[in-house]
Order: C-alpha cells, then structure tokens, then sequence
C-alpha cells in the first residue's frame, strides 16, 4: 500500500499519528509529541536519498512537568526505600541486643539513614534524567536542565550571594519575634550539634551532597520540565514550594528556617538563570550550608 503524498496528508486536518514513547494521538502534521515532547520523525521525500527529517538533530525527548514530575517521585521512592533498608537493618540488629534503648538506636540509625536516603535520590536523579533526556540535559535555555558548570565568575557569584542568604536569614532570625522560647530543635539540627559521627555526617550531606543532587534535579530538571509546560511565575513558585516541602521537617520546629530555605533557594534559582547553568546554583547553596555548619559546629563546641 503506497504512503499518501504530503500535499494529501497537509489537507486531512483529522489525520492522527501515535506517539511510540507515552502512546499519545497527535495531530499528522505536529513535529513533536503534545504528550511527551519526542520529535516525530517525518517521512523520507520520495526519490531523495536523505535520511527523514527529525531524526538526527534531536538525540532526546525536552523536559516537561510530566517528565520532571516523574523523576522527582522516583528520586523520593528512592530516598524512602534507602532509609527503610537502613532502618530494617539496624531493626534486625537491634533485634538482636537488648542492650540499646530505642534513643541510643535512634540516634546511631539517623546519620546511616540521612547519608543513604540522600545517595539513593542522588543515583535515581543521574539514572532516570540520563536515561531519559541524554545530552538535552545539557540545554542551557530556560527550559534545559542546564547540567552544566558555568563560567568561573558566576560560580564565585553564587558563592557570595549564598553567605548574603545566610547573613540576612541570621539577621531576621536574631529578631525576639521570630525567635520564640521553648524552640525545640529539629532532627537535623540535632544531628548538626551533636559532636562526633553525627555532626560529620550532617556537615558530609550538607556541604557535599545536597547541593549538587537537589540543585541537578529542582532548579535544573523540575524547574526546566515545569517552565516548559506552565511558564516562569508558576514554574519558579511550585519547584520553590516542593523544595521547601522537602524540608518541612525542620520548619515545624523552627518556622524561620523557612524564610533562610525559601531565600536560599530564589537565590539558587536566580543565578541558574542568570548563567544558564546548573554550577553557579550549586555554589549558592554550597556557601549557604557551609557557612551554617562552621556556625553550628562552632556553637556545638562552646557549649561542650
């Protein structure tokens, strides 16, 4: 059966092709996937030895929300199933010795389960963005990831503008309104000011771990997938808002971290914008933790 010309396809508006990735109906003449974003290949013009147009300038599917959406929940069944396994463990072993009370359990499981929750997210953020998006995780436009370094300058920009994050956060903190009595520190916090393997751990996931795996997948895949599909206002306030979420535990105990976790991350994805780089937000968030852990670490120290 011969392919209809082009001249007959262009004139049936009601002519459908089906997306090979998400199984989506898209109109015969549409270049790219309304569902997933894939280029559709377009046929090869009769008598031409060229090969189909589209199949070789776009390696990988663009990011969206649904695909960004997707990877986040994998990144969070991640980190759940890490400190399950962590817990399970230390369950068994506790099992085992009925020497240790449920808090000293508790707080030698912490560190291993914070340090497993955040490597299991880090892996599941490099696997499913690199399976799915390849070398388009390098688009270094609005709606890229824009998995890259950045210039020298930015980077060193980033990093002063997180220690400005820090400064005016303990500037509003200090203020008697915002500092209610009776405060009970949250989890990480507790790990932050307990000398010795906690203390390290939180300083490790802190300064080394988070930024680089938060900022590859919030201000680079979701932030990118999610202007894509619902423009810059709203996709700025619902990655922020996720990314603020993900920290909820420390904002129940301390509802100012939300002000310092909130600026930290407008900054982070300002410089991501400015750059058009993933580098330069990384350097944010990096000033911004490390100067937080020299202080929680010093303030550990006088009080012992």
């Amino acid at each position: 059966m011969e392919e209809p010309p082009l001249s007959e396809i262009a004139t049936n508006p009601g002519a459908t092709k089906r997306c090979e990735y998400c199984g989506k109906d898209n109109p015969e003449t549409a270049l790219f996937c309304d569902g997933c974003s894939t280029p559709f290949p377009l046929p090869v013009i009769p008598g031409s030895d060229a090969p189909p147009l589209g199949t070789c300038s776009v390696e990988a599917p663009q990011l969206n929300a649904r695909s960004a959406t997707v990877i986040f929940l994998w990144s969070f069944a991640a980190q759940f199933l890490g400190g399950l396994a962590i817990g399970l463990i230390a369950g068994f072993h506790a099992g085992a010795s009925s020497s240790q009370t449920s808090s000293e359990l508790s707080q030698r499981i912490m560190p291993l389960a914070l340090l497993a929750t955040m490597l299991a997210m880090g892996m599941a953020v490099l696997a499913a963005s690199l399976s799915r998006f390849g070398a388009n995780l390098k688009d270094r436009s609005s709606t890229g990831a824009a998995w890259v370094m950045g210039s020298l300058k930015d980077i060193v920009t980033g990093l002063g503008l997180g220690v400005m994050c820090v400064i005016v956060f303990f500037a509003v903190a200090s203020v008697p309104f915002f500092h209610p009595r009776n405060l009970t520190p949250g989890p990480l916090t507790k790990m932050a000011m307990t000398p010795g393997i906690p203390q390290i751990t939180w300083v490790i996931l802190a300064t080394l771990l988070a930024p680089p795996i938060e900022e590859m997948l919030f201000r680079g895949v979701m932030y990118g997938g999610y202007r894509r599909s619902f423009g810059p206002r709203r996709a700025a306030i619902l990655v922020t808002l996720i990314f603020c979420a993900m920290h909820l535990t420390e904002v129940f105990h301390s509802p100012i971290a939300l002000f310092g976790i909130g600026s930290m991350a407008s900054a982070a994805l300002w410089m991501r914008l400015r750059a058009g780089a993933i580098g330069p937000a990384v350097a944010v968030h990096f000033s911004y933790n490390t100067v937080i852990s020299i202080v929680q670490v010093i303030g550990s120290l006088a009080g012992s």
